[in-house]
């Protein structure tokens, strides 16, 4: 006796494989198709906190040539920014600890209260002790302003990405 192919045959280009046999290793229902997912891209938004207006379009045209176009808001003030983040959901803050309205690690607990986004100090303070006092605070990065570029600006902005997405993701599968 001629056996028949052994996949067979389900429908709109299911089958089952060969080695299934009817009541054994398969208990579900008829088989559906996989849906198909475009990815969705997800735009970067971050936040800039910077009173200084010549190092915050220094901030701004570093990121207008970053590829992905993030979209930037600014805040010259804490307040601006504490209204900001409760507003909108940021993938990551970039933010100067000493402005007219809050001043040093205070800045930072203020920030962090407000967000779970990454949140990278920028900040012109020379004092030695300050980098680790910011990440022991919850700071994700600390840079000197005078080492900051376009590139150093690049890789916080796909680190903070990556870490959004991470977040993203976590949230969904809950």
């Amino acid at each position: 006796a001629k056996r028949s192919h052994p996949r067979k045959y389900l429908g709109e280009g299911l089958s089952v494989g060969a080695g299934r046999r009817a009541g054994r290793g398969y208990s579900g229902g008829p088989m559906q198709p996989v849906p198909e997912f475009e990815p969705v891209e997800h735009t970067v938004s971050v936040l800039l906190l910077e009173d200084d207006p010549d190092f915050a379009a220094l901030v701004r045209r570093c990121v207008a040539g970053l590829s992905g176009q993030p979209a930037l808001v600014a805040a010259q003030t804490l307040g601006e920014a504490i209204v900001a983040l409760r507003n909108k959901a940021f993938d990551l803050v970039l933010a100067d600890l000493w402005l007219p309205d809050s001043s040093g690690l205070d800045t930072l607990a203020r920030i962090t209260s407000a967000t779970t986004c990454p949140i990278i100090v920028l900040t012109a303070s020379d004092d030695p002790g300050m980098r680790n006092a910011a990440l022991a605070a919850g700071a994700y990065e600390f840079v000197q302003k005078t080492e900051f570029d376009s590139s150093v600006l690049a890789r916080l902005v796909r680190l903070g990405a990556i870490q959004a997405r991470t977040f993203r993701s976590l949230r969904q599968s809950e």
